[in-house]
């Protein structure tokens, strides 16, 4: 097919390129639609979500940062055909989701959570379970609103000091199987705790300042190392052992001998009355 010139000129020969750039430069060209835009749920209680899933995990596009009023932002992966996209960092650019409340990154193969997370101020729940995490940077503790962190089957190896100072909200926390040696004694900053799970870890001893947070409902400590538990544990008041303490309290398989397990399957009670023998 032949190609046909375009002439530039009027019939006078006078050249008219300049009035078509000038006319151009005057039009406004719709932007283009964001897709992750597209992609966000708007949820019944008004928030609104979004799960970024696939080869979308490989290479995050800048589109996801122009969605600034996301309140929910899930990166959990889905096996899709056999195949299933994990992310191995969190972009450090999530830190302009500034209204984000829900961060869900379980599944994936995270080694480390950038610094830049603590300007997630809005953040109240953060779940990074089941991925290759072994501490969180120190400037988590500025999350202040977080009131659900899970971070259970990790590399944890000490438990991260910055979670301490998250006192005002947190009331769920979440370390189940990682290999936590030992707990800070610092841990009685956690005044609003209500659940302390920590089944499968390597612990040998309790602090003694674990007994102060008294507005605990469930711990769970199976499956470590202890021996023995701190004689102030009665103190914890709150624990259900009367009703469901296998849910409430678990001490199982913990080669304990001060009390025995048998008796701290018999409750509070029973474990008050060993100590005072």
């Amino acid at each position: 097919m032949a190609r046909i010139p375009l002439e530039l000129s009027d019939s006078s020969g006078y050249d008219v390129s300049d009035s078509i750039m000038e006319y151009s430069k005057q039009l406004r060209f719709p932007k283009t639609q964001n897709r992750y835009r597209l992609l966000v749920d708007q949820l019944p209680n008004g928030m609104k979500k979004l799960h970024i899933k696939g080869t979308d995990a490989l290479s995050i596009p800048t589109e996801l940062y122009e969605i600034t009023d996301l309140d929910i932002l899930d990166m959990t992966p889905e096996s899709k055909s056999g195949m299933m996209y994990t992310l191995t960092r969190v972009p450090s650019n999530l830190s302009v989701l500034v209204n984000l409340k829900y961060l869900h990154l379980d599944n994936n193969d995270i080694v480390t959570i950038p610094n830049e997370i603590s300007q997630l101020t809005h953040l109240e729940v953060f779940t990074a379970s089941n991925n290759h995490i072994k501490t969180l940077p120190d400037s988590m503790r500025q999350l202040q609103r977080l009131q659900s962190c899970h971070l259970a089957n990790n590399n944890i190896e000490e438990m991260p000091l910055c979670l301490c100072y998250l006192s005002k909200n947190l009331l769920f926390l979440d370390l189940s199987h990682n290999y936590i040696r030992e707990l800070p004694s610092s841990i009685y900053h956690l005044k609003e705790l209500r659940t302390f799970l920590m089944l499968g870890n390597q612990l040998k001893s309790l602090p003694d300042s674990l007994c102060q947070l008294s507005k605990l409902e469930t711990l769970w400590l199976g499956d470590n190392k202890l021996k023995e538990l701190p004689k102030n544990i009665t103190q914890l008041k709150n624990l259900d052992w009367y009703h469901q303490w296998e849910l409430s309290s678990n001490f199982e398989g913990n080669p304990l001998e001060r009390p025995p397990i048998f008796i701290c399957r018999e409750g509070m009670e029973a474990i008050e009355n060993y100590f005072k023998q």
